[in-house]
């Protein structure tokens, strides 16, 4: 189930440039408007799960970056990972 967040923007104009950036944040935004109201209607654009690996994923990658542990994450079919040295 998606949670949708309604946002009531005092300034109309701002809606297309904030839905935007919304959308590269892994949102999904709408404008809504009519007459001088505008409003957002704001939710995931991303499956939970897709979002857990990727959460996941750019943890680890930090984590071993900090580190400099030499090992890269490998995504096996199965949904686990394997830590593999580069280019093995």
């Amino acid at each position: 189930m998606s949670t949708t967040i309604h946002v009531d923007l005092a300034s109309p104009c701002v809606g297309e440039e904030l839905a935007e950036y919304l959308c590269t944040h892994g949102l999904a935004a709408t404008v809504v408007a009519d007459n001088d109201h505008c409003e957002l209607e704001v939710c995931d654009a991303v499956d939970p799960d897709e979002r857990l690996r990727q959460a996941f994923e750019d943890a680890l990658r930090g984590w071993l970056a900090d580190r400099n542990v030499p090992l890269v994450p490998i995504e096996a079919p199965d949904a686990s990972y394997v830590l593999r040295p580069p280019g093995d």
